[in-house]
């Protein structure tokens, strides 16, 4: 399962220690993106793990440290499943 968290570009260190956290693995791409007719930096972050229900317990953690720390109204977390190969 692979869990994609859109943030904005902001507070980039504390996002990827608070991530660390938790996840020993993630990347995090720098991305533009228009909200309103508004061009904005922000970030797509994507975790890879289990479909656990302490997996999700973390994303929601990390996701509400990043929209206090960050000021934001909203983070949002995008779940791709499906089946992922390693070769």
């Amino acid at each position: 399962m692979m869990y994609r968290i859109y943030t904005q570009d902001k507070n980039r260190r504390f996002i990827c220690r608070t991530i660390a956290e938790h996840f020993p693995g993630f990347s995090v791409i720098k991305q533009t993106r228009f909200w309103q007719g508004r061009k904005e930096k922000s970030l797509c972050i994507e975790i890879v793990s289990d479909a656990s229900v302490r997996a999700r317990h973390y994303i929601d953690l990390i996701c509400r440290a990043i929209k206090g720390y960050n000021r934001q109204a909203a983070v949002m977390v995008y779940i791709v499943e499906g089946e992922m190969l390693l070769i």
